[in-house]
């Protein structure tokens, strides 16, 4: 890291589920136009190649100066947004701000309720964009530029976050999940953040033996017993894939149009895929991604 990146300010941007990642995307993008001192940290994107991932984003929790929490009506209970709110409550209250995004303050409960709640509008936006002009310290833009700059800037953001929150979002029964699952999804969550970064990008367990797995059934062998990496086996569960069966019915096109998922996972499931002599269904056109 440069002797000027370390002296930015350090602002994590914490957000889960797909609008809420447009929007951190957006704001990451947009708030070095208004304030030129700080340094906005957005996963995936700001992850470098062959990182170990969960260690990286620690590392970043425990280093940030400032967060915003990008709340959204779909990820208001969300494991991930909780593990990141936790992680950044070592920081005064009035340096982590939820932004709510067609959330209403009485909305959000629980310790997230106790912080600096920022509705998305130009007033409201001003007062967050205020606090960290002031954590900035000697660093700070006087009050008359600030205004400035910042009325300049906002109707980008505001077009962008409008847009954000247009995203269609996938159909959702109208029974709740399990709790079963909902316990099982929060303990795989912070089992991955725990892992030890000795270990690489870790999996969440041993792969299975190619004679085990062909014992059994596709559809009884679960993603996280092929030894894929956290990231991947994350992204493709919060997809609805839970099965060898599942991944197999998919095209390596399928995959990458998967939200986050990327060309590395795709490699990281051909050569899982290849140690049991197995691949995923041709793609139509029979050409590689």
């Amino acid at each position: 890291m440069t002797t000027q990146q370390s002296e930015k300010l350090r602002v994590f941007l914490s957000w889960s589920l797909q609008r809420s990642e447009a929007v951190a995307q957006a704001f990451r993008d947009w708030l070095p136009s208004v304030l030129q001192n700080v340094r906005p940290y957005y996963t995936p994107d700001d992850i470098g190649k062959g990182s170990r991932w969960a260690s990286e984003i620690r590392g970043e929790l425990e280093s940030s100066d400032f967060g915003v929490i990008f709340l959204t009506p779909e990820n208001l209970n969300s494991p991930w947004i909780v593990f990141e709110a936790g992680a950044l409550s070592k920081l005064e209250k009035s340096k982590v701000a939820p932004l709510l995004l067609g959330v209403e303050p009485t909305d959000v409960s629980g310790p997230l309720a106790q912080l600096q709640l920022t509705k998305f509008n130009k007033e409201e936006c001003f007062k967050l964009i205020k606090s960290l002009n002031r954590a900035l310290d000697t660093r700070a833009l006087e009050p008359t530029v600030l205004t400035n700059v910042f009325d300049k800037w906002w109707p980008d953001l505001e077009v962008k976050v409008q847009m954000a929150m247009q995203i269609t979002l996938p159909p959702r029964g109208t029974s709740k999940r399990p709790e079963r699952e909902l316990l099982e999804e929060v303990l795989e969550r912070v089992r991955a953040i725990q892992m030890r970064s000795s270990v690489g990008i870790a999996s969440h367990r041993r792969p299975i033996s190619p004679s085990e797995l062909a014992s059994r059934a596709q559809n009884d062998v679960s993603l996280r017993e092929l030894g894929l990496s956290v990231r991947a086996y994350m992204t493709m569960r919060e997809s609805g894939l839970r099965t060898l069966a599942d991944l197999l019915a998919l095209s390596e096109f399928d995959l990458i149009r998967i939200p986050n998922f990327g060309k590395s996972s795709l490699v990281e499931v051909r050569h899982a895929l290849e140690r049991y002599g197995l691949q995923l269904r041709q793609n139509d056109n029979g050409d590689a991604v």
